[in-house]
C-alpha cells in the first residue's frame, strides 16, 4: 500500500476509504507517508507536509518543466504509450458501458471535444463486467491526433484526492491543475493535464507534444480551455 501511495503522490495522492480504514490506528498514522486524506474531498497540501521519502519523489517531479522555453520532460514507459495507442483493443459498446456505469458522465455538448471524431470509450474497474467508476473517452482531432478524456468518480469509490500544491503549474477555470509532457525511452511524447473537482478526478491526454507557445494552434492555452469546457 505504501508503494502505491508514493507512486501516485508525485502528482496526486489518492486514498480509498478501505485504505484509510486499514491505517486507522495511531501507530500506522504516525508512520504514514502522507497526511490524512478526507474521503470525498480534494485537499491541497504543501511538499513540507510530506515525509522525506515522498517529498524526494515530488522534488524529482518538480524538476521537470513543461512550461516555458526550457522544457524538460517527465518519464513514461513505452508499454504505457503502446497501451494508449492501442486503445481500440479495449473499446466497449457505449450501451453496455452506460448500463454498468456508477456515475453520470460529463456534458461535452458545449466543448470542442464534442466536435472531434468520437472513437469510442473503455471503462475501468475491478471487474471486466462492471460496475465501473471510471471511463476514458477517445477522440480524434481534425489533424488525426488522439485526445483522451479520463474521468473518475472517486467519491463513488469512497476515495479522496490529495494534491501537492507546488506541483500545480496551471489552472482549469479556477481549479489548480498539473500540466506535464512525458517522453518514453524510444522518443514517443505524451502531454497530460490533470485536475480534480469536488465531484471527479480528470485527466486529458494528448498523444502528441502540446507546445507552450502562442503561435501554435494546439498549445497549453488550448488544452486548459478544452478542460474548462468540460461540465
Amino acid at each position: 500500500m505504501l508503494k502505491s501511495i508514493i507512486s501516485v503522490c508525485t502528482i496526486a495522492c489518492v486514498v480509498t476509504a478501505n485504505a484509510m480504514a486499514n491505517s486507522n490506528n495511531e501507530a500506522q498514522q504516525a508512520t504514514s507517508p502522507v497526511p490524512a486524506v478526507e474521503v470525498g474531498k480534494v485537499k491541497l497540501i504543501s511538499i513540507k507536509e510530506l515525509s522525506p521519502t515522498v517529498a524526494n519523489l515530488v522534488q524529482k517531479d518538480m524538476q521537470t518543466n513543461a512550461l516555458g522555453k526550457a522544457r524538460s520532460y517527465g518519464e513514461i514507459s513505452d508499454d504505457a504509450v503502446f497501451y494508449k495507442k492501442n486503445y481500440y483493443a479495449n473499446l466497449k459498446d457505449m450501451r453496455e458501458i452506460n448500463k454498468n456505469l456508477t456515475f453520470k458522465l460529463s456534458d461535452l455538448s458545449r466543448s470542442e471535444l464534442g466536435t472531434y471524431r468520437f472513437e469510442g470509450a473503455y471503462p475501468e474497474g475491478p471487474t471486466k463486467t462492471g460496475p465501473w467508476s471510471s471511463l476514458t473517452k477517445v477522440f480524434k482531432r481534425d489533424d488525426g491526433v488522439i485526445v483522451m478524456l479520463h474521468e473518475w468518480d472517486y467519491i463513488g469509490d469512497g476515495g479522496g484526492i490529495m494534491m501537492v500544491r507546488e506541483l500545480m503549474n496551471t489552472q482549469v477555470a479556477d481549479t489548480p491543475a498539473r500540466f506535464s509532457v512525458l517522453k518514453s525511452p524510444t522518443g514517443s511524447v505524451v502531454s497530460q493535464l490533470i485536475w480534480a473537482t469536488e465531484k471527479k478526478y480528470f485527466t486529458l491526454t494528448v498523444m502528441d507534444e502540446v507546445a507552450d507557445a502562442d503561435d501554435v494552434k494546439y498549445n497549453v492555452k488550448w488544452l486548459t480551455s478544452l478542460a474548462s469546457s468540460i461540465k
